[in-house]
């Protein structure tokens, strides 16, 4: 059994985590647009999607690559919404069946479990969903520096490393913020 590489895959899924976390918390604040608190079912979800496509195009926000992140909980109204009717989508396949999201009006979809979501204050229980263009914020992650160390209470080695990143919204107004519950 390869060990190391077991291990080295637990380190770097634990570390994506962290930074999404990190990321997806801090751009929050410094988006031009945030939605009002909305709870989402399945019958409005995609009416919610649509209000952020279009705050985007109100400010003249490039069309291609567009993306949203949405929570798994999100996700799966999604797919219980309208939208799993493959005729609606264009697609051969539902996304129900294929258990792909993709495109919706010009959003890339994707899914996290890290989006923000505040435990005190006014937007407490509210979900911060993400909607944008890639141009609205700048990261940059680099491994500084490894080194394999022994181990002091076992027999052994260790690897360890230090990651340093840093994301900023360079342009605002390429983002929008949902507040979903």
């Amino acid at each position: 059994i390869n060990l190391l590489e077991a291990a080295s895959g637990d380190a770097a899924e634990g570390m994506r985590i962290a930074v999404e976390t990190d990321v997806l918390s801090s751009v929050i604040g410094d988006a031009t647009t945030t939605g009002a608190q909305t709870t989402i079912t399945s019958s409005n979800i995609l009416g919610e999607i649509l209000e952020l496509s279009k705050a985007l195009d109100e400010l003249n926000i490039p069309e291609e690559g567009r993306f949203i992140v949405l929570s798994p909980e999100f996700v799966s109204m999604l797919k219980q919404s309208e939208l799993r009717q493959a005729y609606l989508t264009g697609d051969g396949t539902s996304p129900l069946r294929n258990g792909q999201v993709g495109m919706v009006d010009r959003f890339t979809v994707y899914q996290s479990n890290m989006l923000h979501t505040p435990a005190s204050g006014t937007d407490a229980g509210y979900t911060h969903v993400l909607a944008g263009h890639p141009k609205a914020i700048s990261f940059a992650s680099q491994f500084t520096n490894t080194e394999t160390v022994r181990l002091e209470s076992t027999f052994g080695e260790a690897v360890r490393g230090l990651k340093v990143y840093g994301s900023k919204v360079v342009n605002p107004d390429c983002l929008c913020v949902g507040k979903w519950t």
